[in-house]
């Protein structure tokens, strides 16, 4: 898998309840038409095995905001929430989600824990030029 640590949004981060991603990617200013990065495939991979007394989801959103500490933020796109029994260690999660056009400058994750929280679980998420696929043959 082609990564890019300039795209790293979180780092084996613990996610037991919502918040924003421990880094954001600083694009130096508001770009009109875009960032000139096209699609970029992000891929979430559990670090630990996420665990929570009920039946807790994660959605994941693509935010960008003017100011450095995200207030005020654009939410560009939002995943389907993502099942507990997903967030199994090693499994990766996907989702194909286009940099935001006429974005602001700062650029995060926002991880939201819905009918949680979790009791345990760890995070890593990274942008890539091409995910590998298991292939069976």
């Amino acid at each position: 898998m082609i990564q890019d640590k300039q795209l790293e949004f979180s780092a084996s981060q613990a996610i037991t309840g919502s918040a924003a991603s421990q880094n954001q990617i600083d694009t130096g200013g508001t770009v009109r038409g875009g960032y000139g990065m096209g699609d970029v495939e992000i891929v979430l991979t559990a670090d630990q095995t996420f665990t929570a007394a009920g039946a807790a989801t994660l959605t994941v959103q693509l935010r960008s905001s003017p100011n450095a500490n995200m207030s005020g933020p654009t939410v560009h796109y939002q995943s389907p929430p993502i099942a507990l029994a997903d967030l199994a260690v090693g499994r990766q999660i996907p989702f194909l989600a286009r940099f935001p056009r006429n974005g602001h400058r700062y650029v995060d994750l926002n991880y939201i824990v819905t009918t949680g929280p979790f009791t345990a679980g760890q995070l890593t998420a990274r942008g890539t030029a091409a995910r590998q696929l298991d292939r069976v043959t």
